[in-house]
């Protein structure tokens, strides 16, 4: 069988790399994440951004507190969700990057 048969069709060059790395949780690679979690992982996208822009700075050191919330929430989460795939989205960076 021709493998550009078998290969489903994605988005083409122009967006995607033949290494397949620029979308690390497509078809099931590394994982399946299901689309209730992926929803779930963008409301905590919200929330993050919600305690980024609500929660009170009276000086410096508060300041680290909603700094820290913002990636740390929606982070969590996907951790939850994928287990000890969760590295699949850091990736060394090349000159093509």
């Amino acid at each position: 069988m021709n493998p550009e048969l078998a290969a489903p069709k994605r988005f083409g060059r122009f967006i995607e790399r033949n290494d397949d790395r620029d979308f690390p949780y497509y078809d099931g690679e590394p994982i399946m994440v299901g689309t209730w979690k992926w929803l779930l992982i963008i409301v905590a996208c919200i929330l993050g951004f919600l305690a980024l822009i609500s929660i009170p700075r009276s000086d410096e050191l508060t300041a680290l507190i909603p700094r820290i919330l913002f990636p740390a929430i929606p982070l969590t989460l996907f951790v939850v969700f994928t287990g000890k795939y969760w590295s699949a989205i850091f990736h060394r960076l090349s000159g093509r990057d």
